[in-house]
């Protein structure tokens, strides 16, 4: 799944089976976990989160670590 700019937005798709609220590391663990199992990100799996930051501890702490640095 993309990780957002700093201000900037990905469009949601109209569905998915699965959506994760929180990029913070136990939202991000778990939609790693889910796309291991088959689930195709931004398509059956997406992650919701208020802020740009994703992976931090707490809210909104301001890690960088996002999605990408998972799927690599």
């Amino acid at each position: 799944m993309p990780e957002s700019e700093p201000g900037g937005e990905h469009p949601l798709p109209a569905a998915a089976r699965v959506v994760v609220i929180g990029a913070g590391q136990a939202g991000l663990s778990v939609a790693y976990q889910l796309q291991r199992r088959g689930l195709r990100a931004g398509v059956d799996l997406v992650i919701v989160d208020r802020g740009p930051g994703a992976g931090a501890p707490g809210s909104f702490a301001g890690s960088r670590c996002g999605w990408a640095q998972l799927t690599k």
